[in-house]
């Protein structure tokens, strides 16, 4: 886009004016990347200067071995391959007039056995970081999805700032401006040089975390929401400061907050609370009391919702609750409340006790027994006037089905008396 402030016409200025890298930088750069070699029977090839020479395998030390020609370490190319690819990222920090700032250039390089390495490196993004806490980017444009860069395109003003901080190598020679010194920059694993110099500059809360060792809150601030749970637990982010107690996962930190303040009600200014010596096992306590929680309300829940299913499978079906139906050694009555439902499906391991069943209008569930003993599950269609099923042990017919079915038709008009 074109510069539109006069903070980005600056800086499009101070761009133009200083687009050559150091060739120190790229020589720097080559002595970071990979060398290989190709081994033969008997011969390996270096595939910098092209060299052939005889090797032992106890000439590898780790998978590594010294060309005596160019004197370079070389690993070899994976399988049978004769050719490597390698790509990465390295950056320069350094100061132009005013500003401080960071430039990142793709590393490109194919090595081939008997041929010289090809070397291509191009420059993807500047960093342009005011005093003033102020943040500019020149960048070449980035793919969709934030994938792979556009070629032959000029570099340019871009917004969206958080899609330029890939991790890259940082060239050694540093140059720094004093405000950033003062704010108490050093450069940290896991994070990107550029932000944090910006978030050093542009944010308060940042210098303050950084300088008291919070790094992995200060790391959280790259995020937007992030940064408001921030600002919201700021006095309990000082108290942890004040007890030396370092926030390593800010996300569930949070979490933990919140959980004890709205599901237990404790203060959550006291240390004993928000910054405990064994914070996983604290957190952890608490998690399980509030699933026990949990746990007893779904079965409070589920009682209250059983008792309610049972009124009204008795204020339904209770006309039919009197009817008997028998022959012989064989008994047919109705199952006359939800208990009933549970321990006809437990004896005969069947689906007998589900909403399905208890809650249908148009079905009446009766159970056949022998002397007591359970025998099959009816379901009787009350609209049709006809049995729809009869089930067993594990929903399997039995020996009895055939007679419980003839009693059941003998026996409808007892049950449409009822209806």
């Amino acid at each position: 886009m074109k510069p539109k402030t006069k903070l980005q016409k600056r800086v499009v200025e101070l761009h133009h004016k200083n687009r050559k890298a150091h060739p120190q930088i790229e020589e720097w750069a080559i002595k970071k990347s990979m060398k290989f070699v190709q081994k033969k029977k008997e011969t390996c090839v270096c595939a910098e200067c092209r060299y052939e020479f005889s090797y032992k395998q106890s000439d590898f030390h780790r998978g590594r071995i010294t060309c005596p020609m160019c004197n370079k370490k070389l690993r070899s190319f994976e399988g049978k391959t004769r050719s490597a690819r390698q790509t990465f990222y390295y950056s320069q920090i350094t100061v132009i007039e005013e500003f401080q700032v960071i430039r990142i250039w793709e590393f490109d390089k194919y090595s081939k056995s008997y041929s010289y390495p090809g070397i291509h490196t191009r420059e993807l993004f500047q960093h342009w970081i005011h005093p003033s806490g102020q943040h500019e980017i020149m960048s070449v444009n980035i793919g969709g999805f934030g994938y792979g860069f556009s070629h032959g395109i000029e570099m340019e003003i871009r917004h969206d700032h958080d899609r330029y901080y890939p991790s890259s190598y940082v060239y050694p020679e540093k140059k720094i401006l004093p405000i950033v010194k003062r704010n108490g920059y050093k450069h940290v694993s896991g994070f990107s040089d550029a932000w944090l110099m910006h978030a050093l500059l542009a944010y308060n809360k940042a210098e303050t975390l950084f300088k008291a060792g919070q790094y992995y809150l200060c790391a959280a601030m790259e995020s937007s929401y992030k940064r408001e749970r921030i600002e919201k637990y700021w006095p309990q982010i000082r108290i942890c400061m004040r007890n030396n107690f370092i926030v390593k996962n800010p996300s569930d930190w949070f979490d933990h907050l919140r959980l004890i303040q709205d599901e237990f009600d404790l203060d959550i200014y006291n240390p004993k609370y928000i910054c405990p010596k064994d914070f996983k096992k604290v957190k952890q306590h608490y998690i399980d009391k509030r699933n026990k929680r949990v746990r007893e309300r779904q079965k409070i829940e589920q009682e209250k919702a059983y008792l309610k299913d049972n009124n009204k499978y008795i204020r339904d079906k209770s006309r039919f609750f009197d009817i008997v139906i028998s022959k012989g050694d064989l008994t047919i009555t109705p199952l006359k409340s939800l208990d009933e439902f549970r321990e006809e499906a437990q004896a005969l391991h069947h689906c007998v006790f589900s909403p399905t069943y208890y809650n249908d209008k148009n079905s009446l569930i009766l159970s056949a027994k022998k002397k007591g003993e359970r025998l099959e599950t009816i379901e009787f269609n009350l609209k049709g006037l006809n049995v729809e099923q009869s089930r067993g042990l594990e929903n399997k017919p039995t020996r009895y089905s055939k007679r419980i079915l003839e009693l059941m038709n003998e026996n409808v008009k007892l049950i449409k008396e009822k209806i």
